[in-house]
């Protein structure tokens, strides 16, 4: 069953999904990245990235795939913290989730967290970004999909882009089995379904060093998680 990436469609990607299991699949998300080390992973990976831009200048950055922002809001507030700023663009195409992100937003009175209705591959921005991250996105693609949203992020993006993923293995998938039975039917059938969509480490560095003139490293994080780099030449 976890040999290979499944290529099933969680039910929050149907375009019949329901606006309710859409906001438990964000809550659930949300949960997952504050306690188990999704925003870790991208909080990291920004902090070492302070080093290559002035301080005095705002690092811009591109999070697809965005749901509800919460990621994002929690970087922007701890990189103040820090006498840093960084200002989001945050894309989410699914109606339900950008509502959802639009409002916590608001909520959280950030003028440096925008959110767009859009694709990544139908983006056109201003200015180009310093980075691109994508938290639990890229698994909701097909492998040639990853390969093309990376080859559009490398007309947008000047420095690196942050694959922030699952790792697909027994652990991982035990464990949400598991955690998942506290969550209604259709969180526990996506949970694992996303664990099951993950990657391995050596099939996420095989599939983004097919990529001409970009270098990769893929590093394995906290509880289930890979982080994946990719620089462009």
């Amino acid at each position: 069953m976890l040999d290979q990436r499944s290529n099933d469609l969680e039910l929050v990607d149907r375009p019949d999904s329901k606006s309710e299991d859409v906001a438990r699949s964000l809550w659930f998300c949300t949960v997952a990245n504050r306690y188990f080390g999704g925003t870790r992973v991208v909080r990291k990976f920004l902090q070492a990235e302070f080093a290559r831009v002035p301080v005095d200048r705002p690092l811009r950055v591109l999070d697809i795939g965005a749901g509800s922002c919460d990621i994002p809001l929690a970087l922007s507030r701890w990189a103040r913290g820090r006498g840093r700023d960084i200002q989001f663009v945050c894309l989410e195409r699914h109606p339900h989730a950008a509502h959802l992100a639009r409002e916590a937003v608001a909520a959280a009175r950030d003028p440096r967290v925008r959110v767009l209705e859009e694709d990544v591959l139908a983006h056109q921005p201003e200015h180009t970004y310093d980075y691109a991250i994508g938290s639990l996105f890229f698994h909701h693609m097909t492998d040639e999909d990853v390969l093309t949203i990376l080859g559009r992020l490398r007309g947008v993006v000047r420095r690196a882009v942050l694959v922030n993923d699952l790792r697909r293995c027994g652990v991982c998938y035990r464990l949400g089995s598991a955690v998942s039975r506290l969550f209604s039917p259709v969180a526990r059938h996506d949970l694992l379904l996303s664990i099951r969509r993950g990657f391995r480490p050596w099939e996420l560095r095989r599939l983004l060093r097919r990529m001409k003139g970009a270098t990769v490293s893929v590093t394995g994080c906290w509880f289930c998680r890979l982080a994946a780099v990719v620089r462009f030449d």
